[in-house]
Protein backbone atom coordinates (compact mmCIF):
# COMPACT_ATOMS: atom_id res chain seq x y z
CA UNK A 1 0.00 0.00 0.00
CA UNK A 2 1.42 2.85 -0.80
CA UNK A 3 1.29 5.63 1.84
CA UNK A 4 0.26 9.52 1.38
CA UNK A 5 3.45 11.78 2.06
CA UNK A 6 1.84 12.96 5.22
CA UNK A 7 1.00 9.73 6.95
CA UNK A 8 4.70 8.62 6.07
CA UNK A 9 6.02 11.84 7.73
CA UNK A 10 4.32 11.73 10.88
CA UNK A 11 4.62 7.44 11.09
CA UNK A 12 8.39 8.27 11.43
CA UNK A 13 9.58 7.10 14.70
CA UNK A 14 6.35 4.79 15.49
CA UNK A 15 6.86 0.96 14.91
CA UNK A 16 4.89 -0.76 12.61
CA UNK A 17 6.10 -3.96 13.19
CA UNK A 18 4.50 -7.32 14.83
CA UNK A 19 3.21 -10.83 14.46
CA UNK A 20 -0.19 -12.32 13.75
CA UNK A 21 -0.52 -15.85 15.04
CA UNK A 22 -3.33 -17.62 14.09
CA UNK A 23 -4.65 -20.39 16.04
CA UNK A 24 -7.36 -21.86 18.45
CA UNK A 25 -8.63 -20.41 21.57
CA UNK A 26 -7.51 -23.73 23.34
CA UNK A 27 -4.01 -23.51 22.43
CA UNK A 28 -3.90 -19.33 22.67
CA UNK A 29 -2.50 -19.04 26.36
CA UNK A 30 -0.42 -22.05 26.08
CA UNK A 31 0.79 -20.56 22.83
CA UNK A 32 1.07 -17.19 23.70
CA UNK A 33 3.34 -18.27 26.76
CA UNK A 34 5.69 -20.78 25.16
CA UNK A 35 6.73 -17.96 22.97
CA UNK A 36 7.41 -15.54 25.54
CA UNK A 37 9.31 -17.28 27.47
CA UNK A 38 11.40 -19.13 24.40
CA UNK A 39 11.85 -15.09 23.48
CA UNK A 40 12.68 -14.04 26.76
CA UNK A 41 15.23 -16.00 27.10
CA UNK A 42 16.74 -15.42 23.76
CA UNK A 43 16.79 -11.72 24.20
CA UNK A 44 18.95 -11.95 27.08
CA UNK A 45 21.20 -14.24 25.43
CA UNK A 46 21.22 -11.14 22.42
CA UNK A 47 22.27 -8.76 25.22
CA UNK A 48 24.77 -10.63 26.28
CA UNK A 49 26.41 -11.98 22.43
CA UNK A 50 26.04 -7.63 22.27
CA UNK A 51 28.16 -7.06 25.33
CA UNK A 52 30.90 -9.53 24.30
CA UNK A 53 31.10 -8.34 20.84
CA UNK A 54 31.04 -4.48 21.92
CA UNK A 55 32.05 -4.25 25.41
CA UNK A 56 28.78 -3.11 26.76
CA UNK A 57 24.89 -2.61 26.09
CA UNK A 58 21.88 -0.52 27.41
CA UNK A 59 19.79 -2.73 29.39
CA UNK A 60 16.38 -2.81 27.94
CA UNK A 61 13.23 -4.43 28.73
CA UNK A 62 11.71 -7.12 26.31
CA UNK A 63 10.54 -5.65 23.44
CA UNK A 64 7.36 -7.88 22.43
CA UNK A 65 4.03 -8.03 23.75
CA UNK A 66 1.15 -10.10 23.82
CA UNK A 67 -2.57 -9.12 22.94
CA UNK A 68 -5.41 -11.47 22.73
CA UNK A 69 -7.33 -11.37 19.14
CA UNK A 70 -9.91 -13.42 17.59
CA UNK A 71 -7.74 -15.33 14.69
CA UNK A 72 -5.21 -16.32 18.19
CA UNK A 73 -2.91 -13.59 19.36
CA UNK A 74 -0.87 -10.61 18.16
CA UNK A 75 3.05 -9.78 19.19
CA UNK A 76 3.30 -6.40 19.21
CA UNK A 77 7.24 -5.86 18.50
CA UNK A 78 9.00 -2.40 19.42
CA UNK A 79 12.19 -1.82 18.38
CA UNK A 80 14.52 -4.84 18.35
CA UNK A 81 17.64 -2.78 18.18
CA UNK A 82 20.08 -3.18 21.10
CA UNK A 83 22.20 0.09 21.78
CA UNK A 84 26.01 -0.52 22.60
CA UNK A 85 28.83 1.68 22.89
CA UNK A 86 29.67 4.52 20.93
CA UNK A 87 25.89 5.15 20.85
CA UNK A 88 25.76 2.73 18.08
CA UNK A 89 22.94 -0.31 17.52
CA UNK A 90 22.88 -4.24 16.62
CA UNK A 91 19.68 -6.01 15.75
CA UNK A 92 21.53 -8.70 14.56
CA UNK A 93 20.92 -11.25 17.46
CA UNK A 94 17.79 -10.06 18.51
CA UNK A 95 15.81 -10.54 15.31
CA UNK A 96 17.94 -14.21 15.41
CA UNK A 97 15.92 -14.74 18.56
CA UNK A 98 12.26 -13.79 17.40
CA UNK A 99 13.25 -15.93 14.13
CA UNK A 100 14.00 -19.23 16.88
CA UNK A 101 10.86 -18.52 19.24
CA UNK A 102 8.72 -18.25 16.23
CA UNK A 103 9.97 -21.38 14.65
CA UNK A 104 10.14 -23.04 18.03
CA UNK A 105 6.60 -21.93 18.91
CA UNK A 106 5.23 -23.93 15.36
CA UNK A 107 7.18 -26.61 16.02
CA UNK A 108 5.75 -27.28 19.46
CA UNK A 109 2.45 -26.29 18.13
CA UNK A 110 2.09 -27.21 14.88
CA UNK A 111 -1.44 -26.08 14.30
CA UNK A 112 -0.42 -22.36 14.92
CA UNK A 113 0.69 -19.89 11.68
CA UNK A 114 1.62 -16.44 11.87
CA UNK A 115 2.60 -13.60 9.97
CA UNK A 116 3.59 -10.32 9.97
CA UNK A 117 6.73 -7.88 9.53
CA UNK A 118 9.34 -6.90 11.85
CA UNK A 119 12.31 -4.41 11.81
CA UNK A 120 12.64 -0.98 10.63
CA UNK A 121 9.33 0.61 9.74
CA UNK A 122 9.66 3.16 6.88
CA UNK A 123 11.64 4.30 3.98
CA UNK A 124 12.77 7.62 2.91
CA UNK A 125 9.39 9.25 3.31
CA UNK A 126 9.22 11.17 -0.11
CA UNK A 127 9.02 7.62 -1.73
CA UNK A 128 5.79 7.40 0.17
CA UNK A 129 6.48 3.83 1.32
CA UNK A 130 6.50 1.74 4.21
CA UNK A 131 9.11 -0.74 4.13
CA UNK A 132 9.08 -3.71 6.20
CA UNK A 133 10.89 -7.26 6.79
CA UNK A 134 8.35 -10.11 6.37
CA UNK A 135 7.92 -13.08 8.87
CA UNK A 136 5.53 -16.01 7.61
CA UNK A 137 5.62 -19.56 8.84
CA UNK A 138 5.06 -20.57 5.48
CA UNK A 139 1.57 -20.73 4.57
CA UNK A 140 -0.04 -19.14 1.43
CA UNK A 141 -1.74 -16.57 3.19
CA UNK A 142 -2.12 -12.35 2.63
CA UNK A 143 -0.15 -10.82 4.58
CA UNK A 144 -1.40 -9.20 7.98
CA UNK A 145 -0.94 -4.96 7.00
CA UNK A 146 0.02 -3.69 10.52
CA UNK A 147 0.49 0.00 9.23
CA UNK A 148 -3.17 0.35 9.77
CA UNK A 149 -3.31 -1.54 13.44
CA UNK A 150 -0.57 1.25 13.88
CA UNK A 151 -2.81 3.71 12.68
CA UNK A 152 -5.62 2.78 14.87
CA UNK A 153 -3.80 2.97 17.53
CA UNK A 154 -2.74 6.41 17.33
CA UNK A 155 -5.76 8.03 16.41
CA UNK A 156 -7.53 5.79 19.23
CA UNK A 157 -5.13 7.63 21.85
CA UNK A 158 -3.98 11.94 20.18
CA UNK A 159 -6.15 14.10 19.30
CA UNK A 160 -5.74 17.06 16.91
CA UNK A 161 -5.14 20.69 17.84
CA UNK A 162 -5.61 23.18 15.37
CA UNK A 163 -2.60 26.38 15.81
CA UNK A 164 -6.43 28.58 16.24
CA UNK A 165 -9.35 27.36 17.56
CA UNK A 166 -12.07 26.95 14.64
CA UNK A 167 -15.09 29.54 14.79
CA UNK A 168 -17.94 28.36 16.93
CA UNK A 169 -20.03 31.03 16.01
CA UNK A 170 -23.59 29.84 15.03
CA UNK A 171 -22.56 26.33 15.23
CA UNK A 172 -25.27 24.03 17.10
CA UNK A 173 -24.11 21.89 19.90
CA UNK A 174 -26.21 19.33 21.73
CA UNK A 175 -24.24 17.45 25.13
CA UNK A 176 -25.14 14.03 26.62
CA UNK A 177 -23.38 11.72 28.57
CA UNK A 178 -20.82 12.54 31.42
CA UNK A 179 -18.85 15.20 31.46
CA UNK A 180 -14.96 15.20 32.39
CA UNK A 181 -13.55 18.77 32.19
CA UNK A 182 -16.79 20.86 32.80
CA UNK A 183 -18.94 20.54 36.05
CA UNK A 184 -22.07 19.90 34.78
CA UNK A 185 -24.15 20.51 31.82
CA UNK A 186 -24.73 24.26 32.77
CA UNK A 187 -21.09 25.20 32.42
CA UNK A 188 -20.38 23.99 29.97
CA UNK A 189 -23.72 25.56 27.64
CA UNK A 190 -22.13 28.70 29.24
CA UNK A 191 -18.58 27.93 27.52
CA UNK A 192 -20.54 27.07 24.53
CA UNK A 193 -22.63 30.07 24.45
CA UNK A 194 -19.18 31.79 25.46
CA UNK A 195 -17.69 30.98 21.96
CA UNK A 196 -20.67 32.02 20.39
CA UNK A 197 -22.46 28.50 19.69
CA UNK A 198 -25.87 27.53 20.62
CA UNK A 199 -26.57 24.91 22.81
CA UNK A 200 -29.91 22.44 21.93
CA UNK A 201 -31.79 19.72 24.04
CA UNK A 202 -32.33 17.64 21.56
CA UNK A 203 -30.80 16.36 17.73
CA UNK A 204 -32.03 17.50 14.60
CA UNK A 205 -30.79 18.22 11.14
CA UNK A 206 -29.97 21.36 12.73
CA UNK A 207 -27.53 20.18 14.99
CA UNK A 208 -23.55 20.15 13.94
CA UNK A 209 -22.03 18.47 16.65
CA UNK A 210 -23.18 15.91 19.39
CA UNK A 211 -20.58 16.11 22.54
CA UNK A 212 -20.49 12.69 24.08
CA UNK A 213 -17.29 11.26 25.65
CA UNK A 214 -18.56 7.66 24.99
CA UNK A 215 -18.92 7.63 21.26
CA UNK A 216 -19.70 4.04 20.84
CA UNK A 217 -22.60 4.71 23.52
CA UNK A 218 -26.29 2.53 22.30
CA UNK A 219 -28.03 5.74 23.17
CA UNK A 220 -31.10 7.48 21.04
CA UNK A 221 -28.63 10.86 21.12
CA UNK A 222 -25.59 8.80 19.52
CA UNK A 223 -28.34 6.75 17.39
CA UNK A 224 -29.64 9.68 16.09
CA UNK A 225 -26.72 12.01 15.32
CA UNK A 226 -25.52 8.72 13.83
CA UNK A 227 -29.00 8.48 11.15
CA UNK A 228 -28.62 12.15 10.44
CA UNK A 229 -24.54 11.83 9.75
CA UNK A 230 -23.80 14.46 12.99
CA UNK A 231 -19.82 14.39 13.65
CA UNK A 232 -20.21 12.83 17.63
CA UNK A 233 -17.00 14.31 19.05
CA UNK A 234 -16.00 13.88 22.58
CA UNK A 235 -15.60 16.61 25.17
CA UNK A 236 -11.60 16.42 24.61
CA UNK A 237 -12.35 16.97 20.83
CA UNK A 238 -14.67 19.95 21.03
CA UNK A 239 -12.21 21.74 23.33
CA UNK A 240 -9.28 21.10 21.22
CA UNK A 241 -11.32 21.88 18.00
CA UNK A 242 -12.91 25.21 18.99
CA UNK A 243 -12.11 26.20 22.25
CA UNK A 244 -8.44 26.56 24.54
CA UNK A 245 -6.80 23.81 25.29
CA UNK A 246 -4.33 25.54 27.51
CA UNK A 247 -6.74 26.64 29.76
CA UNK A 248 -7.90 22.99 29.91
CA UNK A 249 -3.98 21.65 30.18
CA UNK A 250 -4.47 19.32 27.04
CA UNK A 251 -1.30 19.37 24.71
CA UNK A 252 -0.91 19.03 20.65
CA UNK A 253 0.16 15.59 20.01
CA UNK A 254 3.71 15.08 18.49
CA UNK A 255 2.25 12.98 15.28
CA UNK A 256 -0.75 15.71 14.75
CA UNK A 257 1.54 18.58 14.46
CA UNK A 258 4.12 16.52 11.82
CA UNK A 259 1.12 15.29 10.43
CA UNK A 260 -0.73 18.84 9.93
CA UNK A 261 2.76 20.81 8.86
CA UNK A 262 3.61 18.40 6.59
CA UNK A 263 -0.22 17.86 5.24
CA UNK A 264 -0.18 21.84 4.76
CA UNK A 265 3.09 21.75 2.66
CA UNK A 266 2.01 19.28 0.17
CA UNK A 267 -1.65 19.46 0.23
CA UNK A 268 -2.36 16.00 -0.31
CA UNK A 269 -5.13 16.07 1.90
CA UNK A 270 -7.29 13.86 -0.30
CA UNK A 271 -4.42 11.03 -0.49
CA UNK A 272 -4.56 10.85 3.38
CA UNK A 273 -8.30 10.25 3.65
CA UNK A 274 -8.50 7.77 1.00
CA UNK A 275 -5.15 5.89 2.81
CA UNK A 276 -7.29 6.32 6.19
CA UNK A 277 -9.91 4.22 4.31
CA UNK A 278 -7.99 1.86 2.48
CA UNK A 279 -6.78 0.30 6.57
CA UNK A 280 -10.30 0.99 7.28
CA UNK A 281 -10.41 -2.54 8.13
CA UNK A 282 -8.05 -2.11 11.04
CA UNK A 283 -8.87 1.00 12.34
CA UNK A 284 -11.84 1.50 14.69
CA UNK A 285 -15.21 3.96 13.05
CA UNK A 286 -14.75 6.23 15.81
CA UNK A 287 -11.33 6.96 15.52
CA UNK A 288 -11.60 6.62 11.77
CA UNK A 289 -14.03 9.33 11.64
CA UNK A 290 -12.10 11.09 14.30
CA UNK A 291 -9.01 11.16 12.01
CA UNK A 292 -11.22 12.36 8.78
CA UNK A 293 -12.76 15.23 11.07
CA UNK A 294 -9.27 16.40 11.83
CA UNK A 295 -7.63 16.39 7.80
CA UNK A 296 -11.09 17.98 7.11
CA UNK A 297 -10.40 20.98 9.34
CA UNK A 298 -6.66 21.05 8.69
CA UNK A 299 -8.28 21.83 5.05
CA UNK A 300 -10.39 24.10 6.27
CA UNK A 301 -8.16 26.53 7.47
CA UNK A 302 -6.16 26.16 4.23
CA UNK A 303 -8.97 26.26 1.62
CA UNK A 304 -12.69 25.92 2.42
CA UNK A 305 -13.60 24.97 -0.89
CA UNK A 306 -10.58 21.83 -0.83
CA UNK A 307 -12.89 20.98 2.08
CA UNK A 308 -16.16 21.16 0.55
CA UNK A 309 -14.35 18.56 -2.21
CA UNK A 310 -13.05 16.45 0.45
CA UNK A 311 -16.34 16.20 2.01
CA UNK A 312 -17.59 14.82 -1.47
CA UNK A 313 -14.98 12.44 -1.41
CA UNK A 314 -15.95 11.15 2.40
CA UNK A 315 -19.14 10.58 1.05
CA UNK A 316 -18.28 8.89 -1.85
CA UNK A 317 -15.50 6.31 0.22
CA UNK A 318 -18.64 6.18 3.15
CA UNK A 319 -21.02 4.83 0.43
CA UNK A 320 -18.12 2.27 -1.25
CA UNK A 321 -18.19 3.79 -4.55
Amino acid sequence: MELSDSFVWALEGHDISGIKVLCEESVRDDASQYFMTDFSNGWKEALLKVEQEYGNYEPADVPVGIRKKDYGFFISVDALDIRHSGGYYNAEYSFRALDKALKNMKEAYPQVEYEGYIGCILSDPKSGEAYQWEVSSGREVKVYDFVGEVLGSIFAEELYVPEEPLDAEDVNFAVTGKLKFFENREEISEYIEDLGGNITGSISRKTNYLINNDLNAATSKNAKAKELGIPVISETEFITMFGDPGEFDLEQSEFWEAFAEELECNEDFDGSIQVLYAYSDWIKKADLDRAVRAILHIAREYDEEVQEELVELVKQLESGE
